[in-house]
C-alpha cells in the first residue's frame, strides 16, 4: 500500500496484477480524511484486489449498510461509519471464496458474529457460543407462532444480470434440545424481483447499467422449499430445499428462511444456515 498524487476526485485504486498487487491511495484525500477516509476506501480497494467489482450505492437489503462497500460514484463520506464489513460485501466474499460447496450467497453462516444479520418472525433468537456442528456457535430459535409463520430469516440483494441457468436452494442445519416433543424444520428461500433502469455513466458488471435506480416487487414469492423433517436430539441433522431454476432477471431480492416448530412447542438450535447458488 502506499500514497501517491491522484487526479482530484479519486480516493484510490487498486492493481490486481498476480504478481505485484499494489492498493493505491491519494494523498490529498488521506492527510484531510484521516481516519474514517483510511478504513472506507483501504477497505474498498482491498475487496477489489480480493476479486470484488462495483455495485451500486443502495445494493444492500440492509438500509443501514447503504451504501455498500463496493459502491462507485458515491463520497467516500458517504459511507457506514462502522469498521466493520457490511452483510453484502462479506456475503460477495463467502460467494467467491468460501470453502463449502456451491456458491453461498449469506452472511454469518455459523453465527460466529452473533446475531448479526439475522432475524426471527414470530418468535425469539439467542446466540450460544459453543456447542455448534464443529462446537462452535449456533442460533437458538423459540417459535411464538405456528409452523407457517415462524423462521428465523436473512435477506440480501444479488445483482445477476444477464446471467442465466442459475438455480438456488437453501440449507439449515438443525437440533432439538429436548426429546420431550418431535422438533420438526423446513428449508425456505423466497425472492422478490429486482429491476433496474437508468445509466448515470458508472460501469457495473454483469449487464447492468445502473443499479442505483432498481425497484422491488412487493410481495416474495416462494422459490424451493423442503418437506418438514423430523431431526434429531444426538446430533445436527441437514435440510436442504430441491435445487430450483430461477429465470434471467435483472436481479434478486432473497430472503432465507429457517421454520421451525409450532408455537407451545420446545426450542430448535439452528447452525449453518444459507443460500446456496449454482
Amino acid at each position: 500500500m502506499r500514497l501517491d498524487a491522484l487526479d482530484d476526485g479519486q480516493y484510490g485504486y487498486a492493481d490486481c496484477d498476480d504478481q505485484h498487487p499494489a492498493l493505491v491511495l491519494n494523498v490529498d484525500y488521506a492527510t484531510a480524511g484521516g481516519g474514517p477516509y483510511f478504513y472506507k476506501v483501504v477497505r474498498h480497494e482491498l475487496l477489489h484486489l480480493l476479486g470484488a467489482s462495483h455495485t451500486g450505492k443502495d445494493d444492500s437489503a440492509a438500509t443501514a449498510d447503504n451504501p455498500v462497500t463496493m459502491a462507485t460514484c458515491v463520497s467516500y463520506g458517504n459511507f457506514t461509519g462502522a469498521t466493520a464489513i457490511d452483510r453484502d460485501s462479506e456475503i460477495y466474499l463467502n460467494w467467491a471464496y468460501s470453502a463449502l460447496s456451491n456458491r453461498q450467497l449469506k452472511s454469518n453462516i455459523g453465527y460466529e458474529n452473533g446475531l448479526a444479520d439475522w432475524g426471527a418472525s414470530n418468535g425469539t433468537v439467542s446466540n450460544a457460543a459453543t456447542g455448534g456442528i464443529y462446537d462452535s456457535a449456533y442460533a437458538s430459535y423459540y417459535p411464538t407462532g405456528t409452523s407457517a409463520d415462524s423462521f428465523l430469516r436473512q435477506s440480501m440483494r444479488l445483482w445477476t444480470g444477464n446471467d442465466s441457468s442459475v438455480e438456488f436452494r437453501a440449507v439449515i442445519n438443525a437440533r432439538s434440545p429436548s426429546s420431550a416433543t418431535t422438533t420438526r424444520v423446513r428449508a425456505a428461500l423466497w425472492t422478490r424481483l429486482l429491476s433496474e433502469s437508468g445509466n448515470n455513466g458508472c460501469a457495473y458488471p454483469r449487464g447492468l447499467q445502473n443499479p442505483n435506480n432498481e425497484t422491488v416487487t412487493a410481495n416474495y414469492v416462494l422459490v424451493s422449499q423442503s418437506a418438514a423433517e423430523t431431526v434429531s436430539t444426538g446430533s445436527w441433522t441437514s435440510v436442504n430445499s430441491p435445487w430450483t431454476s430461477v429465470s434471467v432477471r435483472d436481479g434478486w431480492h432473497l430472503q432465507l428462511r429457517a421454520y421451525g416448530n409450532s408455537s407451545g412447542d420446545y426450542a430448535v438450535w439452528f447452525d449453518h444456515v444459507r443460500a446456496e447458488e449454482r
